[in-house]
């Protein structure tokens, strides 16, 4: 409960309802009809009119009902007209404690003027809002755009508050609200200025209301009043937004247009790479743009020497996202729509200059009155999302896939219920986006992506679940961040969607314990379902649940009600298939991923462990799920005040976290743990540690130092990955070769290889059989990759005895007997193996292959031919 929320004690509260006019004498008598019929017990209704300048007889008959009523009065502004200026300007002259708002024009129902002001005169809340978005809310007769553009026009100022209807003009709340707003306030939406100033300190309640269209008198909504509301938004965000600042900047962005487009040019023309020539050239016009701000668009920003030290520092990181999000635009351009380079310059530089305006606007040259720090957070985490998500999304189609995608696109050469090694889900869904986008790399990962999204949505609403919604703004900016999400969300890999079905299932099984809702325990299911489809290892999750479930006693009634069986019956039922499946196949699946693992070498490996946390989370990651998990009990306690409540959220955090991690440290003693095993058990420690970060939990002070390492240490990270997505698709300017790039850049690797096999055609007239040195890394991407159609000639190493997955079952290499033998190796030890000359006849030397493009070195390709193939003479 806030400081300003106090019951009303007296025997009548004094209650003034604030209505704003400009020329709406059409209304007035009909509003005050409807107004003096409301009665709402030990309450003392004033209604004050403020009027701003109306040139109709508006006034003359607000006077005439002043006549009959004493507790009608009106306001006559002077000045410029300015709708929040004009409710001021009311509160300063009313004496009431408590203050409605509401326009004139009769679109907001008067009925609800009681039900609207009762929280407020009880004092359960300090703000009371009619909201068009809550449940038995809505617009009377309103075309479906219309009502579209409406929410659209209002999602902006949600993130700025925690109710869905923030640019409503009903409201009520205490007088003391007022005070909150910032002196600068103005525009149309003073609702949205008393609820960001009181964000985390204001409660508010809802009221649902339908809204209906006037149909006397003319809206003074213009064109006008919606620039400067979005003006209001950024500054309220933070933002240095002016139409004087603006115009100069779009000058400045032209003139480095015109310097970047020429340069670019120009550095083509005398040979030099795409990646050269755009990085040189971007360089080139950012120093000329932030010299020419710097001195004239934002001239009355600087300070002092260091002060200009400072935000050029920040502007070099601005524009080295910029640059980042400029180069995945030419990639896309030049090599999903073939476009030319000099063409795909102009619409890459124009997102550079969006980035680079909002970059400089919000933090090189921001508003001089600082934002909420619950604002800043959630703008931060908005920001740095929104770069993530969209970084990706350039990229998605402009990388090459990982042999690891490669592999599971096979799958849906060879679809099934089940695979050796994995299940089936992954091969599904890659399936459904082929289908619809094509065998590229945008079809095979846009699945994944969207499923990335879903996991941003169910984590948001976890952390909202648990803590409150500044929290949950935080743990998007953390799952954005952190290493194992963004490589999970854009590959197309089995982790990908064990986190989403992970993080869901959280969501459900929380929402279901602490709001007791049926159909979240039914979801929650299907989530374990998917999961087991996605990855075994998500059987510790269900391993997680019920053990939650046994040791959290405020939820043991849950274990005498149906819905927990028939959670567990859909999750079976969802998992039958490959159950089946395996049975038809000797649980070889299941004794693939457990026996096989278990009857491995015994190896010390926990400390490994404590690498893998390092490399999922980052040090960022590692060391605020660390702080956060050693303060758990005092943060919920904190949080959740209610101890039903607060055991629910103690034990989800702890069981999922620590059970799961206690059977990877176990493994670990003997066996080595895969490093990406570990990564779903860190989601439950993500909305703890929001939670930690957050204003909500504490002073700011005590955590500034914790702030600036995870945004400085997120900053860094959202550079390095877009640095290796760039260097992916198009390059850097120097060369960069490394032991890495030997298991990538495998579709220039398969035009060479095409090559060669039509080299040993034209010598031998046979097709030759292509052995890939590796267990399935090289055939899978040869196979995605190959160009000629034929794509039964390629082998994975079971050609030569050893294991290969499931290339066991895909190919017959006896098939291929007496066939001339080209082999492919990405290490020097397999390309000079002596195992070679034992199912081979007439073994040429090794030969090495530098594979380029646009003059720009990629990879080493390591060859070796033989006349003929004898897998029988190995025996």
């Amino acid at each position: 409960m806030s400081d300003v929320m106090t019951a009303i004690t007296s025997d009548h509260a004094s209650v003034t309802v604030i209505i704003p006019t400009l020329n709406e004498e059409q209304n007035i008598d009909p509003l005050l009809q409807q107004l003096t019929q409301v009665s709402i017990a030990d309450c003392q209704l004033n209604i004050l009119f403020v009027d701003d300048q109306s040139t109709d007889q508006t006034v003359a008959k607000i006077n005439q009902w002043h006549q009959r009523y004493a507790h009608i009065s009106v306001l006559e502004r002077r000045g410029v007209a300015d709708l929040t200026q004009s409710i001021l300007d009311g509160v300063k002259h009313c004496s009431s404690e408590i203050i409605a708002v509401m326009d004139a024009d009769l679109s907001h129902p008067i009925d609800k003027l009681a039900e609207l002001l009762r929280p407020i005169i009880t004092g359960s809340h300090d703000v009371s809002v009619g909201s068009r978005y809550v449940k038995h809310g809505g617009v009377a007769e309103w075309p479906l755009h219309r009502r579209l553009i409406s929410w659209l026009g209002g999602l902006p100022a949600r993130v700025l508050t925690d109710i869905k209807d923030t640019t409503s003009g009903f409201f009520a709340c205490r007088r003391a609200c007022f005070d909150a707003i910032d002196k600068q306030a103005c525009g149309y939406k003073i609702l949205l200025e008393i609820l960001s100033a009181g964000l985390d300190k204001f409660t508010v309640k809802e009221v649902p209301i339908v809204f209906t269209d006037r149909t006397l008198g003319q809206s003074k909504l213009s064109s006008k009043q919606m620039v400067q509301y979005v003006k209001r938004l950024l500054e309220i965000c933070g933002g240095q937004v002016s139409t004087a600042t603006g115009s100069k900047f779009i000058a400045v962005g032209l003139s480095g247009v015109v310097v970047d487009a020429l340069f670019f040019t120009m550095f083509l023309s005398q040979g030099w790479t795409l990646s050269q020539a755009h990085i040189v050239s971007f360089m080139i016009a950012a120093l000329s743009n932030y010299l020419l701000n710097s001195i004239w668009s934002f001239k009355f920003q600087h300070q002092s020497v260091s002060s200009w030290l400072t935000k050029a520092l920040k502007f070099i990181y601005i524009a080295s996202i910029a640059l980042i999000l400029r180069g995945g635009v030419i990639a896309l351009l030049t090599m999903l729509f073939n476009m030319p380079p000099t063409l795909a310059i102009y619409p890459a530089i124009i997102t550079a200059a969006v980035v680079n305006y909002l970059g400089v606007s919000f933090l090189v040259f921001p508003h001089h009155t600082a934002p909420h720090a619950s604002i800043n957070w959630r703008v931060l985490a908005l920001g740095i999302s929104a770069f993530i998500l969209v970084l990706r999304l350039l990229y998605l189609g402009t990388t090459e896939l990982l042999p690891d995608e490669a592999y599971y696109w096979n799958y849906t050469q060879f679809m099934a219920w089940g695979y050796l090694d994995h299940p089936p889900l992954v091969a599904w869904i890659i399936a459904a986006g082929t289908s619809v986008f094509g065998d590229n790399e945008f079809g095979v990962r846009i699945v994944t992506y969207c499923m990335a999204l879903a996991s941003l949505f169910f984590m948001f609403r976890l952390t909202r679940l648990l803590f409150d919604q500044t929290s949950a703004y935080i743990s998007l900016l953390l799952l954005s961040i952190y290493p194992f999400s963004v490589v999970t969300g854009m590959l197309a890999t089995t982790d990908g969607l064990q986190v989403l079905f992970w993080t869901a299932g959280l969501y459900f099984l929380a929402d279901g314990i602490i709001r007791e809702r049926i159909s979240s325990w039914l979801a929650l299911g299907v989530c374990v379902g998917l999961g087991m489809l996605s990855k075994y290892t998500t059987a510790l999750f269900a391993l997680s649940l019920v053990f939650y479930m046994l040791i959290n006693s405020k939820a043991y009634y849950w274990w005498k009600r149906p819905v927990i069986y028939l959670s567990a019956g859909l999750a079976v039922l969802v998992f039958l298939p490959n159950l089946l499946w395996n049975a038809q196949h000797e649980w070889s699946s299941f004794l693939f991923q457990t026996a096989r693992r278990l009857q491995a070498d015994s190896m010390f490996s926990s400390h490994y462990l404590l690498l893998h946390a390092t490399v999922l989370l980052s040090p960022v990651g590692l060391i605020l799920s660390a702080l956060a998990l050693t303060r758990s009990k005092a943060l919920i306690k904190q949080a959740q005040p209610q101890a039903s409540r607060r055991q629910h959220v103690y034990l989800l955090i702890l069981v999922f976290t620590l059970l799961p991690l206690s059977v990877f440290i176990y493994f670990s003693l003997n066996h080595p743990p895969r490093f990406h095993w570990t990564a779903p058990i860190w989601l439950s420690l993500i909305p703890l540690s929001a939670y930690l970060l957050s204003p909500t939990s504490g002073r700011a002070a005590d955590k500034a130092g914790l702030k600036k390492f995870v945004i400085y240490g997120g900053a860094l990270l959202c550079l390095i990955y877009g640095g290796i997505l760039h260097y992916s698709a198009i390059g850097l300017p120097l060369k960069v070769e490394s032991s890495l790039t030997s298991h990538y850049f495998w579709q220039h690797s398969a035009a060479k290889i095409n090559q060669l096999e039509q080299q040993i055609m034209a010598q031998s007239g046979q097709r030759p059989v292509i052995i890939c040195l590796s267990k399935w890394s090289i055939a899978s991407a040869l196979r995605f990759y190959d160009s000629d159609g034929y794509v039964d000639n390629i082998l994975s190493r079971n050609a030569i005895g050893e294991t290969a997955t499931m290339y066991e079952t895909w190919t017959q290499p006896s098939d291929w007997h007496d066939r001339p033998v080209l082999f492919v190796a990405m290490h020097e030890k397999d390309i000079n193996s002596p195992k070679l000359g034992k199912y081979t006849r007439g073994l040429s030397a090794p030969e090495r292959h530098s594979l380029t493009i646009n003059n720009r070195h990629l990879r080493t390709l390591l060859v070796r031919q033989a006349d003929s193939y004898q897998p029988a003479e190995s025996n």
